[in-house]
């Protein structure tokens, strides 16, 4: 994600970034849910 965003920033199309930027946060909540219930499962 932080290459795609680089790229979008480069060639200035900012209507992408925000989209990518979306998305990241989204992968990241996701991710940390999932490492949060994890720790709980494994005990």
């Amino acid at each position: 994600m932080s290459l795609l965003i680089l790229g979008s920033c480069s060639i200035e199309n900012w209507s992408a970034i925000e989209a990518q930027l979306l998305h990241a946060f989204y992968l990241m909540a996701i991710y940390w849910f999932w490492e949060k219930n994890q720790a709980k499962a494994t005990g």
